[in-house]
């Protein structure tokens, strides 16, 4: 009986320290992922204000058309 006890226990300890790595990949992985959608985000910001300030850089180097005068007949 004894030995029979011990071998259910073992199974059941194999069994939860399995799930306990799994849980600690999981968290890992999320972790990683956490990070790179920020790094992204960052990253995305950072572009962004360069386009919009070499954008208004060009706006305004830019010459005005001159307008077109319509004569009336």
């Amino acid at each position: 009986m004894s030995g029979e006890n011990s071998a259910v226990r073992d199974r059941a300890e194999t069994r939860a320290a399995r799930a306990r790595m799994q849980a600690e990949a999981a968290a890992g992985a999320w972790s990683d992922l956490e990070k790179a959608n920020r790094q992204r985000d960052e990253n995305m910001a950072r572009l962004r204000a360069l386009r919009l300030k070499k954008e208004a850089e060009e706006a305004e180097a830019a010459p005005t058309a001159p307008t077109r005068r319509i004569r009336k007949r």
